[in-house]
């Protein structure tokens, strides 16, 4: 830990910066702090959006909503009505971060080079052993199942749902097993399925899927979730998959609350191809990743729709999707909830044959 870092003294300060009772003197040692220390700055991100939580649970019915247009199918809700604690978030994010300076930079540009419109990989280097799923986070160094997804809860639901399948398990919490012809899948929409809430009805239904909370990473000023949604055993396919006769078509659409983060997000479906039959070495052997942009408004759902041809030794197919962050809105990217509905996934054999929707 730092020599700089003083819990103390960043309690203090940050206290009388959100009161409005800081010296010009205690200012610019706040400054300092942040600007000296990773450990400060986490601690004082943690104190102003713990502030901020707290005017939200607090509020007495004024509305800070978006300007959008008004309509029967939007419920209106109290969002974070004290100024005390929209300046607190926005301080927070300008003391915190504006002065990270190249470091920042680096990150962001890594970051955003490493995701293209659609990316797709051969013969990875991510690959996992056949056990059971591990519940508490993995060191970022270790391989993992499912390239270019963060969330090592959807690595392990990945892997849950894989060992699934492989055993023949009629009944699983957390999902359900499905048989459509020749595909048994592991579903868990149902298992994340919300009624309407945070300003959105759900686009079909009265259920829609909920992402989990996102992971924020202070220093880079990005926030992330994934979940695995479904796991396709595709062994029973095996003449037609290696002859490259068989292609997933999907459709989902996208949707994010009304919140402090103003900005769009980025939602993503993905296909895994995953080789390895029981007792083996699982491996990604192809990956496909699809993003969106979503608008502002939780009045209107984002459409994507994608293929993904199914390459030779394929046994497993893993779909998942993801919602990002970035910049100054990643702070608050909790505060508001991140959706997908009318997940609509079908399987094309030998040109002739459709099997879904699954």
């Amino acid at each position: 830990m730092s020599d700089d870092f003083n819990s103390a003294e960043i309690e203090l300060l940050t206290s009388k910066l959100i009161d409005d009772f800081i010296s010009y003197d205690e200012r610019e040692r706040l400054v300092q702090l942040l600007q000296s220390d990773h450990n400060s700055r986490a601690r004082y991100s943690y104190l102003m959006l713990q502030e901020s939580l707290l005017h939200w649970e607090e509020s007495d019915g004024l509305s800070l909503q978006r300007p959008v247009a008004q309509s029967k199918r939007i419920i209106n809700f109290p969002v974070v009505t004290s100024l005390a604690a929209s300046i607190a978030i926005l301080v927070s994010v300008w003391f915190g971060f504006s002065h990270l300076g190249e470091h920042s930079k680096k990150i962001e540009n890594s970051t955003a080079s490493s995701r293209t419109p659609q990316t797709e990989s051969l013969a990875l280097d991510s690959t996992v052993s056949g056990q059971s799923p591990i519940n508490h986070r993995k060191p970022k160094s270790q391989p993992v199942l499912l390239a270019g997804v963060l969330s090592y809860d959807a690595h392990d639901e990945a892997m849950r749902g894989i060992e699934i399948l492989e055993t023949e398990k009629s009944f699983s919490e957390g999902g359900l097993v499905m048989i459509d012809q020749e595909v048994t899948s592991w579903k868990r929409q149902e298992h994340l399925s919300v009624p309407a809430e945070m300003g959105v009805l759900p686009l079909r239904g009265d259920r829609m899927i909920k992402f989990s909370k996102m992971e924020v990473d202070v220093d880079s000023l990005s926030a992330e979730v994934s979940e695995t949604i479904q796991v396709l055993d595709l062994r029973k396919l095996h003449e037609a998959v290696n002859k490259g006769e068989a292609t997933f078509d999907a459709e989902v659409h996208f949707n994010q609350g009304v919140g402090l983060a103003d900005d769009s997000t980025e939602f993503s479906l993905s296909f895994h191809a995953i080789s390895g039959g029981l007792g083996q070495t699982k491996r990604t052997i192809a990956h496909r990743e699809n993003p969106l942009k979503s608008d502002v408004s939780p009045q209107t759902w984002e459409k994507l729709e994608t293929e993904f041809p199914v390459p030779e030794g394929t046994d497993f197919v893993v779909v998942a999707l993801s919602a990002r962050k970035s910049g100054s809105d990643a702070l608050v990217s909790n505060l508001t909830g991140y959706y997908a509905d009318h997940l609509n996934l079908n399987l094309s054999v030998g040109g002739v044959e459709k099997i879904g929707p699954l």
